[in-house]
């Protein structure tokens, strides 16, 4: 809720910005100093949010929708997601969002280097160490984008590693991931080409510091790699 005399265009800006209203929403008029919102987000709204710019992103053969528009998509579409944390819909969308960027994070992914960049990037603010079949699919295409010809994407697919790895998930095993994705780093760290060690050593630290966050143990072994 917002009073005062903000001018209504600068709040419809703001949450354009945020993606929180569509950008054609418009507000009533009101008396000047007399501007009172209340804004209220639903589920349904969120969704309807995630849905359109999932079909924005995909949007291949749209003149007017350009690849590097849509690289913004998967930032968007992923703090979206983070509104419906909680509700029933919450791991059904986060699945729906896992397929359709999942062709964009692997080895030779589809669509222009920036797609995939960008695609990595959001897997890593997705995922987490649980054994869901969602998050093992994030884990499995970091890894393997990991390999990519395009060094950026290869690179921000390690980082989003690292930040994946330090996120424990829910359920039984809440960091049933985390061995294989430090074995992973360390491997990378020690015998991956020499323009990735660095990125290998910065996404262990993430990782690392991120399950210290989590009040989780953290890797004696990993912690002694970066040292050495």
């Amino acid at each position: 809720e917002t009073t005062g005399a903000q001018p209504l265009a600068e709040v419809t800006r703001a949450l354009r910005k945020r993606s929180i209203v569509a950008p054609h929403a418009r507000f009533p008029a009101v008396a000047p100093g007399r501007a009172r919102i209340r804004i209220v987000m639903t589920c349904q709204h969120d969704r309807e949010q995630i849905d359109y710019l999932l079909d924005f992103f995909l949007d291949e053969n749209n003149k007017d929708r350009g690849y590097l528009v849509r690289a913004h998509a998967p930032r968007a579409i992923v703090k979206l997601l983070e509104d419906l944390r909680g509700t029933e819909v919450y791991e059904q969308k986060k699945a729906d969002i896992v397929k359709a960027l999942g062709p964009y994070v692997k080895k030779q992914g589809k669509g222009e280097k920036e797609l995939r960049q960008s695609a990595s990037l959001a897997f890593g603010q997705l995922g987490d160490l649980d054994d869901s079949g969602p998050d093992q699919k994030i884990r499995e295409g970091l890894m393997d984008a990991s390999n990519d010809t395009e060094l950026q994407v290869k690179n921000f697919s390690v980082i989003a590693l690292g930040q994946v790895g330090g996120q424990p998930g829910t359920g039984d095993d809440p960091v049933a991931g985390e061995k294989d994705v430090r074995d992973f780093l360390l491997k990378t760290l020690s015998r991956g080409k020499t323009q990735q060690k660095p990125w290998a050593g910065l996404a262990i630290g993430v990782m690392e510091r991120g399950l210290l966050d989590e009040n989780r143990q953290q890797s004696a072994g990993a912690l002694t790699a970066l040292r050495d």
